[in-house]
């Protein structure tokens, strides 16, 4: 089964389809990823009618999608002109790699496309370190339970850079207290605001916030120190410290 969907006059053909070897872990939420959500398509088209100001990515800024599910968001991006990675869970990711061939206009967009697994919270490596856009699309949601969009949060403060941009749509449920908790848990790793709503469907834009850059300032300044004495302990000769500072950092992040 397949539903299309048009975003700036532009069609899109998703499948929702997950085939018998994906449908094993169907209770353990890997279905979620096969339907087109409210939210994915209200990330999708406030995407496609940002100013530049709000989303330049038409030089091929990275952006990374969390949660991809069938991908609409990320493929809108792509057409856009960023370079996309698309992730969501093993069981997700053939049925994510069927939407990317099917909705690729082009040589060009297929190649700024790509697939891969990634787990909320764990320590995977992605091809970068951090993102220019993140995005993130109906994943906070009381089936999940709490750890995963604690996880969430972890993740996106960890894959972000200073400039790092994050558009988050979600979807109350109920009292909303995962949504609630959500902002509580990430108070201290990422600034906020709601800057679209329409109905119970919310448009946030989140940065990592001041306080949590200062201590990862402070972090690297100790770490240098650190490593400067183990340095002078085991009777190495000295390098510029600024650039043992830097290569530390980079490993960390």
């Amino acid at each position: 089964m397949s539903q299309e969907v048009v975003v700036a006059c532009r069609s899109y053909s998703l499948s929702e389809t997950l085939r018998s070897a994906e449908l094993a872990p169907i209770f353990a939420d890997a279905w979620t990823a096969s339907r087109v959500w409210e939210a994915s398509r209200f990330l999708a088209e406030r995407l496609a009618r940002f100013p530049s100001a709000a989303f330049d990515v038409g030089d091929g800024a990275s952006v990374l999608e969390l949660g991809s599910g069938c991908g609409l968001a990320g493929l809108v991006a792509a057409a856009l002109g960023a370079d996309v990675l698309l992730t969501d869970q093993r069981e997700a990711l053939e049925l994510l790699q069927r939407n990317v061939e099917a909705n690729a206009a082009s040589e060009s967009e297929r190649a700024r496309l790509r697939v891969a697994e990634f787990v909320w919270g764990s320590d995977c490596a992605l091809p970068r370190s951090c993102y220019r856009y993140i995005l993130v699309s109906d994943c906070i949601n009381p089936i999940y339970g709490q750890q995963s969009w604690r996880d969430l949060a972890s993740s996106i403060h960890r894959l972000s850079g200073p400039e790092t941009v994050t558009y988050l749509v979600h979807e109350a449920r109920g009292e909303d207290e995962a949504m609630t908790d959500f902002l509580a848990f990430s108070a201290d790793m990422l600034q906020c605001e709601r800057v679209d709503q329409q109905g119970r469907i919310s448009l946030f834009r989140r940065q990592v916030a001041a306080t949590a850059l200062a201590r990862e300032r402070h972090c690297a300044v100790a770490d240098k120190q650190l490593y400067i004495f183990d340095r002078s302990k085991k009777n190495i000769a000295a390098k510029d410290p600024n650039t043992l500072a830097l290569t530390r950092f980079s490993q960390v992040h």
